[in-house]
């Protein structure tokens, strides 16, 4: 039950002074009333802010107490910021604004008398406070400039009201003397425009502005040019004016049909929702059309709703109980009736309507035919509801009492007019309608088929009060309606493609709000919906179930215990696994996020506990049991010699057996690889190979470390750790060839090899890095590591051997897509399949995947992809300069960190950030980025060609950069010289080698200088520190953190532009 907030105000009103006292005097909820917008956003406000609930504000004057319930009535007060607003929040009845005014002025009188007798409560006092003293006297003030602007509002209200009910009377007979112009005795029949627009522009500004109304119907000489001519004079006339012109102020016929041509080929206008009128030569009439639902064509977004479509001619309905059809008689009636021989004609005035919608001042201002036409066809829209549209448009008609198919009949067809002002006329009634309507078998119909007919509307309109509402209905139906069709209501839901997951978001917010504000655990009524919620999508083939079980692990987090979340997960399993229906991919997530929950051992009754309760044997039997179903539908089967596993070494055994069969899999199979093996590990910590699995498979960006091992330039750190542990002998080890070189039959230890020599921030032996990994390939060539690096050697092949690069590129892309459908977080895949897009010509997929790796260092591998973006712009170049202020920590410029602390960058580190700054004009930047090439780079002799450029291009900015000393410059010139002398020494060195170099096969060492790009920051490359991704922050790399935006990635959806076509060919002209 709700009631209006003119309710609340009286009761307020009616409350004793010292209530009033209480709530300014008390430091609780002290944060001051905002004053929002009056487009209310339904993601921040629990319910409309003028029904507020009964429970908050009792009905009784004497149980307005507390501080809490008049605070919620302050601030739904404030939300009110129009005279749209005001008159919405009292239903646009004029005795109940009338009175909720009076409610407020005593309130106000209140508020007034409290601060004279309590001063020290309000602000305006110079003295030293404390901030909770602050905060109460910014609050005390802003509730009473609430109350007032309110009062203002009504005020304006009334104000204008007044002014509509009055008719200009007589003009005055000496209206022009200055012109020498006398006012004809018969003014109501002789005037003309020019002296009725020359009267009208000679009153006062303020006047002009405050004239609502005029009758037209006293002077019936006008011209049909005079009422759009007067409404420029006088702004704020009432469109009411212009319903009811005398006949000779009407200039055009409308003629609203339902008939439609089949000739017509309709073009769509650029916004996509309304036709473009179109010319036909018979009859000289203009015919407009509006095909909405052809035949031939799928109406977007539909797909997936089960619609019973009547025969031809009838409405498109939705059955909104499974087996049952809403009765288009029902439908029919409680739209209009249609039927009538009698056809609707209304005359008008062409340009007061081209004044107020796009789309006629397209039809009749357009430059087509119809400006001569005196009747204008309007086809495919009902007579009497494009009638109504008009009505409403002209203020002849509130549609209260219209019932809510009408209303969403009347809202499409205003859409398709493009009027405005109607448009929120008719959204309003809907609301009202939709807040006040019964939980019915026939109203949820009629709710539903609204929704479903008004689908497009609400996906132009993103944040759509309508289609909150709405959802607000639905869940009020869901929480009113009998238990034992909680189900069917929720597969009519599903199949029809309600926002289901918006109500239950919906629901789950307010059942934390109930949570908190009672201190209790979750109702009841809410877990049987989610559990019923499940149930309902398993009925639909597992439409939605995706969605579905993310809100509901949302929710079973905040309301269930560990094991019951389980015990759920265990239930979801069941069912899923034997449906074919549901995707392979699907069920590899939801497996996943059952190991997240068994894995816990911190609680008595869960698997991993070492009590052996009762309760955990049991679970502990389910697990197993469930993952033995769920893992012969992937097709792994792991045999066990032993159905007993009390034993935690046998468990762990079983555990370990289970985790390697399943880095097999596609993704996320390396996920539930590592999380069964760090249960195995937390069962017995002496299983060693599970603990190697672990590890392997901690992190799954493959990213590098920040720090290697002392001694060593040994990078990544965990690939040593690894490498040690897999390999003992290297324990005792000072020597990198060693970690280059391992002699080992575990392939894992080859890739991480090969990682180890891929990290190396001064060489890249890519003939040894395609050698290893493709020896580890034989043995596992579900290795997503060694999948990547190979795609990378096949990269730089192409680069090294243009003749071959098509042979080499598709041999990349290849290798690439393998390891990610694998992987789906392997950054060094997701990085070179974007260089190869990118060498390839393909921009939009290179910068679309680009994005998704969040790099935040500056390193070789990505130097092309962030030069190419900050040539671009808007989120391209958002994205470099990201990447580039991460790189040196520079998230406000640096301006509190030295300068020296970035002594020991790269130099394209350096370069990449003078050309930031240069492209961004920022004067700290570009200061910095002289600063940084001077010291580090002139200084130390380590610079390009580029380095050089970047350095006089900032000497020639003397405004951003100040001035460069003689010496500066002398040390540029003199830079200069010596890079022009090295480069005659390489060239002379290259051509003495050239007959002694050697080829592809070979064991050649290819240094940094053969990096992706070909700038000239290639020519010369200090060694660095190494990234690859925004997730290894820690010392050890292992970090995933950043990469979470993985963990529900659908590899098959990843790749729905880029298909894995083994005979992708790549394009000629790159």
């Amino acid at each position: 039950m709700t009631f209006n907030i003119t309710k609340a105000a009286h009761e307020l009103a009616e409350a004793k002074t010292s209530h009033l006292e209480r709530f300014f005097a008390s430091p609780r909820s002290i944060r001051p009333v905002q004053s929002s917008s009056s487009k209310r956003k339904f993601q921040e406000i629990e319910i409309d802010w003028f029904r507020l609930p009964l429970n908050s504000i009792q009905t009784e004057s004497a149980k307005w107490q507390a501080t809490d319930a008049i605070n919620e009535f302050f601030l739904s007060l404030a939300k009110c910021q129009t005279l749209a607003d005001l008159s919405l929040a009292t239903s646009g009845d004029e005795t109940e604004l009338a009175s909720f005014r009076s409610a407020l002025r005593v309130i106000n009188y209140k508020i007034l008398r409290c601060k004279s007798d309590n001063p020290s409560l309000f602000g305006g006092q110079p003295c030293d406070e404390s901030l909770i003293a602050k905060g109460l006297k910014i609050r005390n003030d802003e509730v009473l400039n609430t109350v007032k602007r309110i009062l203002s509002l009504c005020k304006k209200h009334f104000k204008e009201k007044k002014n509509q009910a009055v008719i200009l009377k007589d003009l005055p007979k000496a209206l022009f003397e200055q012109k020498g112009v006398i006012a004809p005795a018969h003014i109501e029949t002789a005037i003309t425009d020019d002296e009725l627009i020359l009267w009208a522009s000679s009153l006062p500004s303020s006047l002009r502005e405050s004239v609502t109304f005029f009758n037209f119907s006293r002077y019936p000489n006008l011209s049909p040019e005079a009422p759009a001519l007067l409404k420029e004079v006088f702004p704020n006339i009432s469109f009411a004016c212009f319903g009811n012109l005398p006949e000779s102020l009407c200039d055009v016929t409308l003629v609203p049909t339902r008939e439609i041509s089949e000739a017509f080929n309709p073009e769509i206008s650029s916004q996509g929702s309304f036709p473009i009128p179109v010319e036909e030569e018979d009859e000289g009439e203009l015919v407009i059309y509006d095909p909405e639902d052809e035949q031939d064509l799928p109406l977007p977004g539909s797909k997936g709703k089960e619609k019973v479509v009547e025969e031809a001619g009838q409405e498109e309905k939705i059955s909104c109980i499974p087996g049952k059809v809403l009765k288009s008689e029902t439908y029919e009636k409680s739209i209009i009736e249609d039927s009538s021989e009698e056809q609707i004609e209304i005359r008008t005035n062409r340009k007061i309507l081209a004044s107020c919608s796009p789309f006629f001042k397209q039809l009749f201002f357009g430059g087509m035919k119809e400006a001569a036409l005196n009747r204008v066809y309007i086809r495919e829209v009902r007579p009497h509801v494009f009638e109504a549209c008009m009505k409403v448009l002209f203020s002849k008609t509130d549609l209260k009492e219209v019932s809510l198919p009408v209303l969403i009949e009347v809202l499409k067809t205003a859409h398709l007019l493009e009027l405005p002002s109607v448009i929120e006329k008719v959204k309003c009634q809907i609301i009202l309608q939709l807040e006040n309507l019964e939980v019915t078998e026939e109203n949820v119909q009629a709710v539903c088929q609204g929704y479903f007919d008004l689908e497009n509307i609400l996906k132009i309109d993103q944040e759509s009060l309508i289609e909150n509402a709405i959802i607000l209905f639905l869940k009020k139906s869901l929480l009113e309606v009998d238990a034992s069709s909680v189900k069917g209501l929720l597969v009519t839901f599903i199949n029809n493609d309600l926002p289901i997951i918006k109500i239950f978001k919906f629901l789950k917010q307010e059942g934390n709000h109930q949570v908190k504000k009672a201190k209790t655990t979750q109702p009841t009524s809410l877990k049987i919906l989610f559990r019923t919620l499940i149930e309902a999508s398993l009925e639909c083939q597992g439409k939605f179930l995706e969605e579905v079980v993310q809100v509901t692990s949302s929710y079973w987090k905040s309301s269930l215990t560990p094991g019951d979340r389980l015990d759920a997960y265990f239930r979801l399993l069941r069912a899923c696994t034997p449906s074919r229906s549901i995707p392979i991919s699907l069920k590899r997530k939801l497996f996943y996020k059952m190991l997240k929950e068994a894995e816990s051992f911190e609680h008595d009754g869960m698997i991993l506990n070492r009590r052996n309760s009762k309760i955990g044997n049991s679970r502990k039997k389910a697990f197993l049991e469930v993952t033995n179903d769920i893992l012969e539908s992937f097709g792994v089967n792991v045999s066990s010699e032993t159905n007993n596993f009390s034993d935690p070494s046998r468990l762990s055994e079983h555990l370990g057996n289970l985790a390697e069969a399943c880095q097999t899999l596609p993704h996320p199979g390396k996920k539930i690889a590592h999380k069964l093996a760090s249960m195995a590990v937390k069962v017995d910590d002496k299983n060693e190979k599970a603990k190697i699995l672990a590890l392997l498979y901690k992190s799954l960006a493959w990213g590098t470390s920040r720090r290697c091992f002392e001694g060593l330039d040994v990078r990544p750190y965990y690939a040593k750790d690894l490498l040690t542990l897999m390999t003992p002998s290297l324990k005792e080890s000072a020597n990198i060839n060693d970690f280059f070189n391992v002699s080992s039959t575990n392939p894992a230890a080859l890739s991480l090899s090969a990682l180890i020599r891929f990290y190396h921030p001064m060489e890249r032996d890519w003939p040894m890095i395609f050698l290893q990994t493709e020896e580890a390939l034989k043995t596992r060539p579900f290795d997503d590591l060694a999948l990547a690096l190979q795609g990378a050697c096949y990269f730089h092949f192409a680069l090294k051997d243009p003749s071959k690069k098509d042979e080499f590129y598709k041999a990349s892309i290849k290798n690439l897509k393998n390891a990610l459908s694998y992987n789906s977080k392997n950054t060094i895949a997701l990085l070179y399949l974007a260089n190869c897009y990118f060498k390839l010509g393909k921009i939009s997929k290179a910068t679309a995947l680009f994005k998704t790796i969040k790099c935040n260092t500056v390193i070789r591998d990505n130097e092309d992809m962030i030069r190419f973006s900050l040539e671009r712009s808007g989120e391209d170049f958002e994205e470099a300069n990201r990447i580039i202020m991460e790189d040196f920590n520079l998230p406000d410029y640096g301006l509190a960190i030295p300068e020296m602390a970035f002594q020991d960058k790269s130099l394209l580190s350096y370069n990449l950030f003078a050309k930031l700054a240069l492209k961004k004009m920022n004067e700290t930047l570009l200061k910095k980025a002289q600063f940084f090439l001077e010291n580090f780079c002139l200084a130390k002799e380590s610079y390009n060609e580029e380095t050089l450029t970047l350095l006089e291009e900032i000497y020639t900015l003397k405004e951003k950069a100040g001035g460069v000393d003689a010496n500066k410059k002398q040390a540029l010139k003199t830079a200069y010289k010596n890079l022009e002398a090295r480069s005659v020494e390489e060239l002379i060195s290259n051509l003495l080698d050239s007959d002694s170099s050697s080829s592809f096969g070979s064991t050649e060492i290819i240094t940094a200088n053969d990096s992706i790009g070909t700038s000239g920051s290639n020519n010369f490359v200090e060694a660095s520190n190494v990234s690859t991704s925004g997730s290894e922050s820690a010392d050890d790399g292992r970090d995933s953190e950043g990469f979470e935006i993985y963990d529900n990635l659908d590899v098959d959806s990843f790749f729905a532009d880029m298909p894995f076509e083994p005979t992708e060919e790549p394009s000629k002209d790159s």
